[in-house]
Formats: structure tokens, C-alpha cells, sequence
């Protein structure tokens, strides 16, 4: 071998190495970003539909008198956990379009449900999930009609 001369088979064999390891650490930094994303995205669900659930059944809403026409804040408690009749059946006649926005969570397709403690449903408003990539339910044991019932917030993408 001159001086100055590069043996091309070397050089070849480092490029080759140096580029598989680029490639590999690029892989796996894109991994780690969307597992990154997946778990901001499926925590920002758990928040909303807690939050959700929360608001309902510990606060009348505002007006504190609402209807389906006038309602700014939605909430359908009598008291903490005792939920208002005619505020419920509101709730349910709201548009599916709108539940989102009216509950603070415009990013998510919401469905509210209402069951006996046996499991039977009572009622129920909004999309049925569906084709969905995230999804989080969230559970309150609620006084409806002086019954225990159990109310799901679920919401989805």
C-alpha cells in the first residue's frame, strides 16, 4: 500500500456499518416518538372522560336552570352524586354534534350512558364507539330516581 491510499474495501465495510447504525438509531427514535404520542393521546382520554364524568354528577350546570336551548355548562346534579331527572333527559336530548363542544372535550366523540346496578340501561346519548384508536371509560355510581345506578362517560378518537 502508497502512502495516502485508502483501501476501498475498508472504507466500504465503515460507510456500510456507519449507515446501518444511522438507520437503526432513526428507526427506534421514531418508535420512541410515537409511543410517545400514543401515551399523551390515551392519557388526554383518561383526563377528559374523568373530567366529564366529574362535572356531570357535581354540578347543576349553567344556567343552573337549563334546557336543551339555553345550556352553557352542562351538569345534572341535584347534589353530589344525585342526579336530576329533568337535567338527565336534557342531557340526553342534546345533538350528538354538540355534546362534545357543550362538555369540554370538542377533540373526542363522547357517549353517555346510564344503567341500573344490575346493567340494565336506563338510557343512553351520543356515538357509539366505533373504528376508534383511543378510547377511555370512566365509571360513577350515582343516585338516579333514589336507585343506585351507574353512570359511563366513554370518550374516543
Amino acid at each position: 500500500m502508497h502512502k495516502g491510499q485508502v483501501v476501498t474495501l475498508d472504507l466500504i465495510f465503515a460507510l456500510v456499518i456507519g449507515m446501518a447504525v444511522f438507520f437503526a438509531l432513526n428507526h427506534e427514535w421514531g418508535i420512541a416518538i410515537q409511543k410517545s404520542y400514543d401515551y399523551t393521546e390515551r392519557n388526554s382520554a383518561e383526563i377528559a372522560a374523568h373530567s366529564i364524568a366529574l362535572s356531570l354528577i357535581s354540578s347543576k350546570g349553567y344556567p343552573e336552570d337549563w334546557n336543551r336551548t339555553t345550556v352553557r355548562v352542562v351538569g345534572i346534579a341535584k347534589n353530589l352524586d344525585v342526579i336530576d331527572g329533568k337535567k338527565f333527559n336534557e342531557l340526553m336530548a342534546l345533538p350528538n354534534a354538540s355534546l362534545g363542544d357543550l362538555l369540554g372535550a370538542s377533540e373526542f366523540r363522547i357517549m353517555i350512558n346510564m344503567t341500573s346496578r344490575a346493567g340494565a340501561t336506563i338510557n343512553a346519548t351520543g356515538l357509539a364507539p366505533a373504528n376508534y384508536s383511543i378510547l377511555s371509560t370512566a365509571l360513577s355510581f350515582v343516585s338516579f330516581n333514589n336507585n343506585v345506578s351507574k353512570l359511563y362517560v366513554t370518550v374516543w378518537k
